[in-house]
């Protein structure tokens, strides 16, 4: 350990746990605070961002823009598809900023008053956007992007087929959010001076139901986007992942280490010869986390047919020690662009009758 170095932030003991918007906002020590103070640095905490937020226009309001496109005029409008560009703001609010510099100030290991310390967010490897629509299909790019550095932004470009395009033109009409936004980060860890010895127990018959649950009844069983994480999360509440812990581990850091990307790749380890065959052809799938394309190098692996025999058991023991990755979903909130859509929809929507193709016209109502 070099002295002033921060090393990010600590995994244990529990984090102090503040309330903003009604939201549980967890926050970590840096693991080397004591080398930072001996250096004669600021101590640095981490705050896990709760959500994400439109970013601003330079002009002022929401940054997001829907670009509908019909065939002919309204109000009986067919929509042909359309296409939005908007920029989320993962960056921590000043407003939370200013608390938990507070709560820091004030709690059971009170930083001393008056002493400089700096409050940002958990450092972020990668993030992969999903989106998800009731009606149609949309698809947004990029669907992953490296390190969140400075201005936590990202600018995307989302298609919509036409059905999708008539949902989200409903839903800004409507004053309702156009569509869920999801980014789930993969937000970097270090043990500090602790390793935890961990052995994972699967039954590899609930966690092949599991996944069966997760993908489509008729097929295709391809194992991508979201469906790694959440058949992990799904087999630790139905205990078809089982977790040993040697030595101290409060409540919320066993939960923290179950869900750690590297218990994680350790259970489809264990499991992938059992449950799991790869896949051919050229066809792209959704992205996924890292963790996952680590386990299956980078291959697309498919649920077997047939799950196995019954009562087939596997472990599989790692240690966390040093850094250490972790998933976590943050959703977006649209709140400001439905309020200043209902003010003034045409800065936020633009429909283009494109008619045949030789005139247009833009209606924004």
């Amino acid at each position: 350990m070099i002295d002033g170095w921060p090393a990010g932030p600590v995994c244990g003991p529990a984090p102090l746990v503040l309330t903003c918007d009604e939201l549980g906002v967890s926050v970590y020590p840096d693991a080397n605070n004591d080398s930072l103070r001996a250096s004669g640095l600021a101590p640095r905490y981490y705050a896990a961002v709760s959500r994400a937020m439109l970013a601003t226009r330079p002009a002022g309001g929401a940054d997001f823009i829907m670009r509908a496109m019909i065939d002919r005029p309204e109000p009986d409008p067919v929509y042909l598809g359309g296409s939005c560009t908007l920029t989320t703001d993962l960056s921590l609010p000043d407003v939370l900023t200013a608390q938990v510099t507070a709560a820091l100030a004030n709690g059971p290991n009170a930083h001393p008053a008056g002493q400089p310390l700096v409050v940002q967010p958990i450092p972020v490897e990668s993030t992969t956007i999903r989106i998800a629509q009731a009606t149609g299909v949309l698809t947004a790019q990029p669907v992953r992007t490296g390190p969140l550095n400075g201005p936590a932004r990202t600018t995307m470009l989302i298609s919509s087929d036409p059905a999708a395009t008539a949902a989200v033109v409903g839903n800004l009409r409507g004053g309702r959010a156009p569509f869920e936004l999801l980014t789930i980060l993969t937000e970097r860890f270090d043990t500090g001076s602790a390793a935890f010895d961990v052995q994972v127990q699967v039954d590899a018959g609930l966690l092949y139901a599991a996944y069966r649950a997760a993908l489509p009844p008729d097929g295709p069983l391809v194992i991508a986007g979201g469906v790694p994480d959440d058949v992990h999360d799904a087999g630790l509440g139905s205990g078809a992942i089982r977790t040993e812990i040697r030595g101290t581990a409060g409540t919320a850091l066993r939960d923290w280490i179950d869900r750690s990307d590297p218990v994680k790749a350790a259970v489809a380890g264990a499991v992938k010869d059992v449950l799991f065959d790869t896949a051919a052809g050229d066809a792209p799938a959704p992205a996924v986390r890292d963790w996952w394309d680590q386990v299956l190098s980078g291959a697309t692996a498919t649920l077997r047919a047939q799950p196995p025999p019954p009562h087939t058991t596997v472990t599989s023991d790692i240690t966390l020690s040093g850094p250490v990755t972790a998933g976590r979903t943050v959703p977006t909130s649209f709140d400001e662009l439905t309020a200043a859509a209902a003010a003034d929809l045409g800065a936020y929507l633009l429909v283009v009758h494109v008619g045949d193709f030789t005139q247009s016209e833009a209606i924004g109502e």
